[in-house]
């Protein structure tokens, strides 16, 4: 469980840094808020994420290189002086006190979803869908990419969502099949 949360904390990062360095470039004019901004920053980093997922996805399998291509971006985002800036801001704009409760609620949300989904023993019946072509179809992503013809094999396989190719790129060792 701290695995998928340590990818899910990868990717947001990604994102936010990813954003905010294309809303840098686009853009003269900086929010006054800075949660307007991290919002912002992540919403256009984690659409761009989903787009570039996907392509890589078309040209082949995303699951050998999803983490270092991940890590690549964070890195590459991270030399730019206006992300720099955007996360030497956040760091400043904390609190001892609200960054503790934020923690604390952050870890009893997540011990509470942990219990209460019981992920270890029914992963396939988490969601309805999960079963049908979720899990089939980030694992043929991150094995093979995207291929022609995936709904011949069954209609469900010819559905498609830029999610399933940002879980496939990270589908690979103790991630294997809790990605989705």
């Amino acid at each position: 469980m701290l695995l998928v949360l340590l990818a899910t904390f990868l990717i947001s990062l990604t994102s936010i840094c990813l954003g905010h360095a294309v809303l840098s470039r686009l853009t003269q004019l900086e929010p006054t808020d800075l949660a307007e901004s991290v919002f912002h920053s992540y919403w256009i980093g984690f659409s761009i994420l989903m787009m570039a997922a996907t392509v890589a996805a078309c040209i082949g399998p995303v699951g050998s290189y999803g983490v270092f291509a991940l890590l690549a971006v964070l890195i590459a985002t991270l030399t730019l002086a206006s992300t720099r800036g955007m996360v030497a801001a956040s760091l400043s704009a904390l609190q001892v006190r609200r960054v503790l409760g934020a923690l604390l609620t952050v870890a009893t949300l997540s011990l509470l979803a942990v219990f209460w989904h019981n992920c270890g023993e029914g992963y396939v019946d988490c969601q309805p869908d999960s079963g049908f072509y979720h899990v089939q179809i980030i694992r043929w992503y991150s094995d093979y990419g995207a291929t022609p013809g995936m709904a011949l094999l069954h209609h469900r396989l010819g559905f498609h969502s830029g999610l399933f190719a940002v879980a496939a790129l990270l589908d690979r060792g103790l991630l294997t099949g809790r990605s989705g």
